[in-house]
């Protein structure tokens, strides 16, 4: 009886053990604030795992960035415009309210930019990037904006 009960009181801390490191999400890091700017790379649409790379602008380093700042408000540039808004956190969910922008003179993947980032819900970090989810099923890929 001994026996049986040191085995299942082993075998219990094992499983404990094991279930307690699990973690879907092995790679995300808590520790990474939103805080910042951020320089979007790309977009992954429908849950596929391949990022869809954004053809950047040559000499444009503003491009496709979107910076959070500590007092609630985020601001960015697409290609050929600016857009401001202001941004709450509860979790790991995101609410952007007041956002506002235009896609005028935008080409190519600016307008989806632009579109997306008033509709993002949700975030997470993996390894150094940044990805930002929407309720319209895209998610944008960032990683932290150079000099």
């Amino acid at each position: 009886m001994k026996r049986f009960t040191l085995l299942t009181t082993i075998l219990t801390l094992f499983i404990c053990v094991g279930i307690s490191s699990c973690d879907e999400d092995n790679n995300t890091s808590t520790s990474q604030s939103l805080i910042g700017s951020w320089k979007c790379i790309g977009f992954k649409e429908n849950n596929m795992n391949t990022i869809r790379y954004i053809k950047q602008p040559k000499d444009c380093s503003e491009c496709f960035v979107i910076t959070f700042l500590e007092n609630g408000t985020l601001e960015g540039r697409s290609v050929a415009n600016g857009f401001r808004g202001e941004y709450k956190i509860n979790d790991k969910k995101i609410i952007i309210s007041n956002f506002g922008g235009t896609k005028v003179g935008e080409m190519g993947d600016a307008g989806i930019f632009i579109d997306e980032i008033g509709h993002i819900n949700f975030y997470k970090f993996n390894e150094s990037k940044l990805f930002l989810y929407t309720d319209n099923k895209v998610c944008l890929v960032f990683q932290p904006k150079t000099k």
